[in-house]
């Protein structure tokens, strides 16, 4: 998976914190980083085209710009002609290397000297768009592009299979905020709810056939939307962690998957017959064809979103074509549901079709999640499609998530770590992760993990928790303490059996995971 290190900066202060750095620090908290890229853009400035005309005596068509740089004025030619008077946009200079590799040279074009390039989205890695310049919305000429676009640093993930939370950016920046012992700038939850009338559970009718395949179901209506392109912040960093921008309302839909781990999916509510929304196994027979165009053969063991006619989607993997958004669409029914991640792997895997909410949801992923999803998302459509939220949204929840509370007893994090950490630094440690801590008059802990760590629930993945943000590497390599059993006649060759077995043990490891620690008394890795 991949994670952008300005995306992380919205969650988390990273003030003298380098992408090495924070890659460094994500590995050694349990989420590997396999890579990083870093897109250098510092040597690109922002100029305005004071004046564009034709090349008189090239034969290929090309523009000769002149451009203000803020100091000074240059002449630049350009193969694309959309850089009118007045436009901004970003320029190399002679010597520059741009980011996709290019050396800019000082040139002479049929009689006309070119003082640099301007550079199309494509040469600057922000997309595969090399149909024209790219045009800035912003910025001053003379200032250095990084001042509108910033440079970018791409991580390459590997997230655990016990870790969905951390398939998003969220989920990552706040164990990157416990590894800095540092607080989280955003909440878990935002406050945005609807407030148009009338009420949208009065505007579609919701059901769910089988709870054990479908946990939560939620749907949002919002109306008066203008489908259109999102705006460059949110394509670039969708771009960044390979996903390709369709229309405002599918990339906000990608862009809360990539950010709080959570699918979602935003329905024509007029392509909705009966305005009616079934989660129900697929009858036999039945056929839909997917957004990529393909007609699919459904089975009676897939779980499908349906309407009062048809399916419309295949539940957590992807939607139909019938039913998708167009550039005609004005009334959206935005879907948040949770889905049982066993039975959308065995619907992915039956298709050969692997996609990037079916990944989250294949790893199980809690139901407050999608509550969570739905109100990022109607906030943003809300804010960048122009949408009116309606209030009360239809939520069908037949099985809330149940808090785990786990009693823990503080000494136990040095008894199985084997190192002292101070109570106030544990404490601190699963706070900063989200968890809820209560002293008792006892001195035990009463611990309630945070809706989204379906991974926590005995005392043991506390002290794992506590264990991987102080750092396995502090744990010094030690013997472990040998027991002083009855002697036997086969005491003595036991016992150097099992002195040769302890140095082969401390040789080959210096970090360990809590569970071998607990087994063998010493940390292995």
């Amino acid at each position: 998976m991949k994670i952008s290190y300005e995306w992380l900066s919205d969650f988390v202060d990273l003030d003298g914190v380098t992408p090495k750095d924070a890659a460094e620090l994500l590995t050694r908290v349990g989420i590997e980083v396999e890579s990083l890229t870093i897109i250098d853009r510092s040597e690109i400035i922002i100029g305005r085209v004071v004046e564009q005309k034709r090349h008189p005596k090239s034969r290929n068509p090309l523009w000769i710009h002149q451009v203000d740089l803020g100091d000074r004025t240059e002449q630049i030619i350009a193969g694309a002609p959309n850089a009118v008077p007045g436009s901004l946009v970003p320029v190399a200079l002679p010597g520059t290397a741009v980011p996709n590799g290019k050396l800019v040279k000082d040139l002479n074009i049929a009689g006309f000297s070119a003082k640099g390039m301007l550079c199309s989205a494509e040469e600057l890695l922000l997309s595969d768009d090399h149909s024209g310049i790219l045009i800035l919305e912003g910025g001053r000429p003379g200032d250095p592009l990084t001042s509108v676009i910033p440079n970018q640093a791409i991580m390459d993930t590997e997230v655990t299979s016990n870790r969905p939370d951390c398939m998003g950016h969220m989920g990552v920046a706040r164990e990157l905020a416990a590894g800095l012992d540092r607080v989280m700038k955003a909440d878990f939850m935002p406050a945005f709810t609807g407030k148009a009338e009338p009420a949208g559970r009065d505007m579609v009718q919701v059901s769910i056939d089988d709870p054990d395949l479908c946990s939560r179901y939620i749907g949002g209506v919002i109306t008066g939307v203008k489908v259109g392109p999102s705006p460059l912040w949110l394509q670039r960093r969708l771009r960044a962690c390979g996903v390709r921008p369709i229309n405002n309302l599918v990339d906000i839909s990608n862009y809360v998957l990539l950010e709080y781990a959570q699918p979602l999916h935003v329905f024509d509510r007029s392509k909705l017959a009966g305005g009616e929304v079934h989660v129900r196994r697929a009858r036999a027979g039945e056929k839909l064809v997917c957004l990529d165009g393909i007609e699919r053969t459904l089975t009676t063991e897939m779980l499908v979103i349906a309407d009062a006619e048809r399916p419309v989607a295949i539940a957590g993997v992807i939607g139909g074509d019938e039913s998708a958004v167009t550039e005609a669409t004005t009334d959206v029914l935005l879907e948040a549901a949770t889905f049982n991640g066993p039975s959308v792997r065995q619907t992915a895997r039956s298709l050969g079709l692997r996609t990037e909410a079916s990944a989250r949801f294949e790893k199980g992923l809690p139901a407050e999640l999608a509550l969570a999803g739905a109100r990022r998302a109607a906030a943003l459509i809300s804010e960048l499609a122009g949408g009116q939220v309606h209030r009360e949204w239809a939520d069908i929840y037949p099985r809330p998530q149940e808090p785990i509370r786990i009693r823990l007893k503080p000494w136990l994090i040095d008894e199985v770590l084997g190192i002292h950490v101070p109570l106030e630094e544990s404490e601190g440690i699963l706070v900063k992760l989200g968890f809820h801590v209560r002293i008792l008059g006892d001195g035990e802990w009463d611990v309630l993990p945070p809706v989204f760590r379906l991974d926590v629930s005995i005392p043991e993945d506390l002290v794992e928790e506590v264990g991987r943000v102080w750092g396995y590497d502090r744990v010094p390599p030690t013997l472990p303490g040998r027991r002083h059993d009855k002697w036997t006649p086969s005491a003595p060759s036991v016992g150097r059996r099992l002195d040769a077995a302890r140095q082969v043990f401390r040789a080959a490891c210096s970090n360990s995971c809590v569970s071998a620690r607990a087994l063998f008394g010493c940390p292995t890795r």
